[in-house]
């Protein structure tokens, strides 16, 4: 769990974020980026997220919109290539994809190819995550 301390109702988080990990789905989900849902497409990725690429990204941050679909049609792949459960850092529920924690924005993929990778972020991965990779 990310190291977190509260100094007059301000969470600071500790800097820790050590772990690239890339957010993608599989080759049969449309994937779009948009500043509002697209009709038809199975994930529309925010595309406010360009103006945040290099910033920390809050716990609660909504990176876009689900349609029918729950965070179990994503993966995650790190650095070193494993494979990890997407709802471990996004969840979708009311057709929004969330943030879960806290993470470095590093890449928004605008031109998706057959490998549909979505984003790339850089955040702290507990001791649990850790040792199943």
């Amino acid at each position: 769990m990310q190291q977190s301390r509260i100094f007059d109702n301000v969470i600071a988080y500790s800097s820790k974020f050590e772990t690239v990990i890339t957010l993608l789905v599989d080759d049969k989900t449309g994937v779009a980026i948009a500043e509002k849902p697209i009709f038809g497409s199975e994930v529309t990725i925010n595309d406010a997220l360009f103006d945040h690429a290099g910033s920390i990204l809050a716990a609660g941050t909504e990176l876009g919109w689900v349609d029918y679909i729950d965070v179990h049609k994503f993966a995650c792949i790190t650095e070193h290539g494993h494979y990890l459960d997407a709802g471990q850092f996004f969840s979708t529920t009311g057709n929004t994809l969330t943030l879960e924690h806290p993470a470095l924005l590093i890449n928004i993929f605008s031109n998706m190819g057959k490998d549909k990778k979505i984003l790339t972020l850089r955040l702290h991965i507990d001791e649990a995550v850790e040792e199943a990779i």
